[in-house]
């Protein structure tokens, strides 16, 4: 994960400082102080590079001309 790194999820900002401090705020306000907390650095890294692949796979799929939305729609059980 690189220095300065932000991961929105909901109403938590993750922020990872480029001098290596973990924020996270909560509504927009600062929460906790996780700095240190290798774990979490760790999963947010993970996640990261989770959402980085699915963006990836997301692009392929669209450039295959299904619509990736409307396939998840319809794997979701939900009608169009």
């Amino acid at each position: 994960m690189s220095n300065g790194t932000i991961l929105e999820i909901d109403k938590y900002t993750y922020i990872l400082t480029p001098e290596g401090k973990q924020l996270i705020n909560r509504n927009g306000k600062p929460w906790r102080d996780e700095t240190g907390d290798g774990f979490l650095c760790l999963m947010a890294s993970h996640l990261e590079a989770a959402w980085e692949e699915l963006a990836l796979a997301q692009e392929i799929i669209e450039d295959s001309g299904v619509d990736f939305e409307e396939m998840m729609e319809i794997k979701r059980g939900g009608n169009l």
